[in-house]
């Protein structure tokens, strides 16, 4: 008896340490059982918010940046790019329908497996992804804003305009044609440069611009910086929400945002 009662009493004195490692135990089960988008939401509520908000900070401040730089090389070379932006209002069928054609490029980069988009989609997961999933919606319309208002200002407003005044100046034989082509291609292709996460990003990105040089001469820059708005504010969104079902459980997925 009083051996049985020795063993009871140690029984009992290591209850609540039983206690504790079965609680540990259920807590480790759940873990492994949730699914992977619970457990990343759980650990942005656990994360501040610092980091996201400046990224967005930080991103405003360069794309406010840009602009000035825009207006500024622009009205100094006698081009008047602040008119330019802010002397009308933007023609939104022109720029409803110059997205078209970008939003079924990042429909087919999101929806297909193929690999050159699949190297995007594993850099902006690495870097953009978990910027854009802590930021309210406000923000992430934002960050398309002012890439849209900071980019067109300076490539378009002031970059292309530039590049035709020089090339014209440089080759005046070339007929007018000519020269706004390759006002556009130069351009395009320093836009493209600075966008060149890989290869594909590259050439997505100087066909894109393409298209909003030829969308600046044919309406204004208040309708390229529309359409440059809409694209990155819905590519965003459509690539945040795929990318959000492929870790709750859905198929693969790949992105491309100009």
């Amino acid at each position: 008896m009083n051996a049985r009662a020795a063993v009871l009493q140690t029984w009992r004195s290591v209850a609540p340490q039983r206690a504790s490692l079965r609680r540990r135990a259920l807590v480790v089960v759940r873990s492994q059982g949730e699914p992977a988008q619970q457990q990343q939401q759980q650990q942005q509520q656990d994360d501040p918010p610092s980091s996201s908000s400046t990224f967005l900070v930080t991103a405003t401040v360069g794309n406010a940046a840009m602009a000035l730089a825009g207006v500024g090389l622009g009205n100094w070379n006698g081009m008047d790019v602040s008119d330019q932006l802010l002397g009308s209002l933007p023609n939104l069928p022109a720029a409803l329908a110059c997205t078209l054609p970008l939003a079924a490029v990042c429909y087919y980069a999101v929806n297909s497996n193929d690999p050159r988009f699949a190297e995007i989609e594993a850099l902006l997961k690495k870097t953009l992804l978990p910027q854009l999933q802590a930021l309210p919606a406000w923000g992430v319309c934002l960050l398309a804003l002012g890439a849209g208002v900071g980019e067109e200002t300076l490539f378009r407003g002031f970059l292309q305009s530039y590049a035709v005044d020089g090339i014209q100046a440089a080759a005046p034989n070339l007929t007018p044609a000519a020269v706004t082509g390759a006002g556009i291609a130069a351009t395009s292709l320093v836009f493209g440069a600075l966008h060149a996460l890989t290869p594909t990003y590259f050439w997505f990105a100087t066909v894109g611009s393409g298209l909003f040089g030829l969308e600046y001469l044919a309406t204004d820059l208040p309708t390229a910086v529309t359409t440059h708005w809409l694209y990155d504010w819905g590519a965003l969104v459509y690539t945040l929400n795929a990318w959000s079902s492929e870790a709750g459980g859905g198929g693969g997925s790949n992105s491309a945002d100009a």
